[in-house]
């Protein structure tokens, strides 16, 4: 899976793995709880990737009641093997997407999502949302834009762009990014814009860079919209 255990705990039954987080994560009512939906996702492909080599309860309590931790029944403990939420979402959709490998008919084979742009904009923390300019609700519309031309399930996305929002240094409420992501699969739009793209990228990742740097095909796939539909744009 690419990351141990914190501790391992022997039990009557079996054992028991503690997966422990390097710092916890906010659950409130406003955000309608998403954090918990979110953790029961890692949960369960934790579940499966373990259950791929090993005997485990799939269907044992997410956040149930556990035995606790005493010199007697602990075989393994690191302190130092923490992981990061983070990390482990982004390590949960690259699981859940590996099986599948959807794909949509575009004339052209290339993804939005392979794009060099894809990951400067993915990777960029200082985004605000100021009047005037376009910010960090542009750039989520875009990414989910990339991610549902190319064949990205809407629960991948929000699992991609949960992360991304994380490490913002002004994210957006948790409703405000899940209207987006809605938007952006409402089928009102066919992929990205590279004007907006370009734009984006020149104002929040660097001024300095050319549309080479930005795309690696040779061409540009043009998605054509329904003659009632081109007046709209994101």
């Amino acid at each position: 899976m690419g990351f141990l255990p914190t501790i391992i705990m022997k039990t009557p039954g079996g054992y028991q793995v503690y997966f422990v987080l390097d710092k916890p994560i906010f659950i409130t009512a406003k955000s309608n709880f998403k954090a918990i939906e979110v953790a029961k996702k890692v949960s369960n492909q934790l579940r499966k990737s373990l259950g791929e080599t090993l005997r485990v309860d799939t269907k044992c309590n997410h956040f149930g009641i556990f035995r606790f931790p005493q010199k007697s029944n602990i075989v393994f403990f690191e302190k130092s093997y923490l992981c990061n939420f983070a990390t482990l979402i982004n390590w949960s959709m690259k699981k859940e997407d590996s099986p599948k490998k959807t794909k949509m008919k575009l004339v052209k084979s290339f993804k939005q999502v392979d794009e060099p742009w894809f990951n400067l904009l993915l990777n960029e923390s200082d985004i605000k949302g100021e009047k005037g300019t376009m910010g960090r609700n542009n750039v989520v519309l875009t990414l989910s834009l990339a991610m549902y031309a190319s064949g990205r399930s809407k629960e991948n996305c929000l699992y991609n762009l949960t992360e991304f929002n994380y490490r913002l240094e002004n994210p957006l409420s948790d409703n405000e990014l899940e209207r987006t992501v809605n938007s952006a699969y409402s089928g009102k739009y066919k992929g990205a814009s590279k004007a907006f793209i370009t734009t984006l990228c020149t104002e929040w990742v660097n001024r300095d860079l050319k549309s080479s740097d930005l795309f690696s095909t040779t061409g540009w796939y043009k998605f054509a919209k329904p003659r009632e539909e081109r007046a709209r744009s994101h």
